[in-house]
């Protein structure tokens, strides 16, 4: 990053950034910028950058030697053979820079972009921020506050559903509404437009949301839209917290690593019925914590329009002895699945009555949108991911599509362990989720009812626009 000033005076300002697609500067005069997953970056993120910053990315150290740089650190200090998370790294080496706000690969976005501001026109989110995802054609939203000197938050969903992906986001005059420039660039993105250009505004009309999520000593203290019926807000059953991070390497991206579930201790429910504090066993600093609250209804009994957001903790307000614990060791999770069989199965399927192929093709499709098999009969389908993003293949019930796609949604950080494959009956058969260029074959034998059998792919934000149908014809009969 570096500062032009009005004679054209050009200064070095901060460094490691990768793929920077997003830039915005707070009322308090401070500068935010996104970024993309990739190399050292385990996932989309949003950093608080000041003077001799180091974001994470090493390439840009090459220039810290040359005369006036503000940053000190040079490309032999970074070293990721230790396992450790940005976070981390930052306690550790003077300059580095962690994230005020991550944003959960797949399940908030892939692709961060850019950064606006809510305006008092805009509904009831003043000066919290909006930051679009190009590859899931969406716009989250970002509510932040500064701990300790530090800047923290959390990112909820808010609008998705643009015509394609999501670049910059820019006031219309009267601060009332919103224009939102997209492009699908060649990378594709779940909407399915090469480009477009589309207005948002606010409708007047109240939503029932978590307007804000803040750290509190002993928990987090969630504030509403709306006032929140007692029985459900003070309900264990009612939320789930979890935490995790990412691990800080050379790869490209990373995998969800130290997931534990946090216990609510207690909760209290304020007078106005506008605030919930949740109080948990225990505090991990350098932690994303998913928060659900998917039990909480409001005085109409209604639920949440989004019952979910993300609190990347880096500070904890004075005020606390629980201070956490040293992160411990993660294993991934093997799924057994008995709707997904990749061995040719000895009884009851020989002979393979029909053998299928199927790969990708570019924009978020299957390069065949139409398969044919005759009820009752086994089958063997082989299915190539020759994209470079995860897919996998699965097979539902008539009519259950979106539904399917929506529960694979709401899987959250199970998902990954699940192959976000959620483990309802509407689904048939399906595919492990299969990384670029992977292949995998399952077996399985063709329903009984004649009739169209949607597939699609299951990983999060690709069922709206990847989907094809099997056609089951009825057997002939002699």
């Amino acid at each position: 990053m570096l500062k032009v000033s009005q004679d054209g005076q050009v200064t070095p300002y901060a460094t490691g950034l990768r793929s920077p697609a997003g830039f915005g500067i707070n009322a308090q005069g401070d500068i935010f910028y996104t970024e993309n997953q990739g190399d050292w970056v385990g996932s989309g993120r949003m950093t608080h950058l000041e003077l001799g910053d180091f974001a994470g990315n090493p390439a840009g150290l090459r220039w810290s030697s040359e005369k006036g740089s503000p940053v000190s650190l040079k490309v032999n200090d970074i070293d990721d053979t230790r396992n450790l998370s940005l976070y981390e790294y930052q306690n550790e080496l003077k300059g580095v820079k962690a994230p005020s706000i991550w944003f959960p690969h797949t399940l908030m976005g892939i692709s961060t972009s850019d950064i606006n501001f809510f305006s008092k026109e805009m509904g009831p989110f003043e000066g919290q921020m909006m930051v679009g995802d190009q590859g899931h054609s969406k716009i989250m939203r970002v509510f932040q506050e500064k701990v300790n000197g530090v800047y923290q938050g959390v990112c909820f969903p808010f609008r998705e559903g643009f015509a394609s992906g999501i670049l910059r986001i820019i006031n219309n005059p009267e601060n009332d509404a919103v224009y939102v420039g997209q492009t699908s660039r060649g990378w594709g993105s779940t909407g399915q437009s090469s480009f477009a250009l589309e207005r948002l505004s606010w409708t007047g009309k109240m939503p029932f949301e978590i307007k804000t999520i803040k750290v509190h000593p002993e928990g987090f203290s969630l504030e509403f839209t709306q006032p929140i019926d007692a029985a459900s807000a003070q309900s264990l059953s009612s939320y789930q917290i979890t935490d995790f991070t990412y691990s800080y390497h050379h790869f490209y991206g990373s995998d969800v690593q130290n997931k534990e579930r946090r216990n609510i201790t207690e909760i209290s429910l304020s007078e106005d019925g506008m605030n919930v504090l949740l109080k948990l066993d225990q505090f991990r600093k350098g932690y994303i914590y998913e928060i659900k609250a998917s039990g909480v209804l409001n005085k109409l009994s209604q639920p949440l329009l989004h019952d979910f957001g993300y609190y990347t903790l880096n500070e904890i307000p004075i005020g606390t002895s629980n201070l956490g614990k040293d992160p411990s060791s993660s294993t991934k999770a093997k799924r057994i699945s008995l709707k997904r069989i990749t061995e040719q199965p000895e009884t009851g399927f020989n002979p393979i009555d029909i053998t299928l192929e199927i790969g990708t093709a570019p924009g978020l499709k299957f390069d065949q949108s139409n398969l044919t098999v005759v009820a009752g009969s086994s089958v063997k389908l082989t299915f190539n991911n020759t994209d470079d993003m995860p897919h996998n293949f699965v097979l539902v019930a008539k009519n259950k599509a979106d539904e399917v796609g929506i529960a694979a949604t709401k899987l959250g950080l199970d998902g990954a362990a699940l192959g976000f494959v959620p483990e309802i009956d509407a689904v048939i058969t399906h595919t492990n989720l299969l990384a670029p260029h992977e292949i995998e074959s399952i077996y399985f034998t063709a329903p009984e009812v004649p009739g169209a059998y949607p597939f699609l792919c299951t990983f999060p934000g690709h069922y709206l626009t990847m989907r094809g149908v099997l056609t089951v014809t009825a057997k002939s009969v002699l």
